[in-house]
């Protein structure tokens, strides 16, 4: 059974000041959303496997966030302190966590010390899932190709197909 996260809904959220005393930037910050005009929030900034990329802290945030994990990666600050950069949305169909809405594009580039953001899955995501499904599935590798000679999205037609 695939795995579904307790949420599927959450905000992304970056430091107003643009830089934070504690968390490192380009790390991924999510929160449930504003209580008692308080933010709790967890993040993954990869301080240490610099090898980690976006999508992979928002992975880390967004788990220990739906699943309330034990992390000393969580923190309460006040709504000054951050602002909701972005909505956060868990992809039923690519089993994970993407952006659904941007609010604050240059900010939240800066931030992540990116040079640009997808709406939805990355490709590397929606590459994951193909690849999981290609796994379990031999017929799925055939439909793939059918797809790809039909000038179709191949990654798209077998998550349909295989989900």
């Amino acid at each position: 059974m695939d795995y579904r996260p307790s949420i599927q809904h959450a905000a992304l959220l970056i430091p107003a000041t643009g830089k934070h005393p504690v968390i490192a930037p380009g790390s991924a910050i999510v929160s449930r959303g504003l209580q008692d005009e308080h933010w709790t929030a967890y993040y993954e900034g990869g301080i240490y496997d610099r090898s980690l990329n976006f999508e992979t802290k928002l992975a880390i945030a967004a788990g220990r966030l739906a699943d309330k994990a034990p992390t000393i990666a969580l923190l309460s600050a006040p709504k000054a302190e951050f602002i909701h950069a972005a909505d956060l949305v868990w992809d039923e169909d690519y089993h994970c966590w993407s952006i659904a809405t941007i609010h604050q594009h240059d900010d939240l580039l800066d931030w992540l010390e990116l040079d640009n953001l997808q709406l939805g899955p990355s490709d590397d995501q929606r590459q994951r899932r193909a690849s999981i499904i290609l796994s379990r599935f031999p017929r799925s590798m055939v439909d793939f190709e059918i797809a790809r000679r039909a000038g179709r999205d191949p990654y798209a037609a077998i998550v349909a197909k295989y989900g």
